[in-house]
């Protein structure tokens, strides 16, 4: 098994923000967990859909400092309006410290699918 890639924050710094995008005009659904260093007792941070008028944008209600190899997970559903096999898809999450985008903060999927592509991530904290 790989080891999980590492998102790294700096502790004196502000709270970590995540912004989620589905990209080709595409019905994505989401959830994010917060989890332990050991990969449990998970907590939800949000979840949504690019398909309200909802800014897919949060804000982490934990200190930068409290993170440290703790574990972001995403769990990501896209759909299509039409079934085909020609349909298309791309995501991007992009975590930020005080508006900078944070050293292997950004989760980027994109490819094939037909009508629905589940979509799951996973990244550990490192505080510096």
């Amino acid at each position: 098994m790989s080891p999980i890639e590492e998102i790294v924050l700096e502790a004196a710094k502000g709270q970590p923000t995540v912004e989620i995008m589905f990209g080709q005009a595409h019905i994505g659904n989401y959830r994010f967990f917060l989890w332990d260093e050991a990969g449990q007792n998970a907590r939800e941070l949000a979840q949504g859909t690019n398909a309200d008028e909802v800014v897919d944008t949060f804000q982490m209600d934990v200190a930068a400092a409290t993170l440290n190899r703790r574990i972001l997970s995403f769990e990501g559903l896209v759909q299509a309006a039409e079934a085909r096999a020609d349909n298309v898809y791309s995501l991007t999450v992009t975590v930020r410290q005080d508006g900078v985008v944070c050293q292997g903060g950004v989760i980027q999927d994109t490819g094939g699918f037909v009508d629905v592509k589940a979509l799951l991530a996973f990244k550990r904290f490192r505080t510096t």
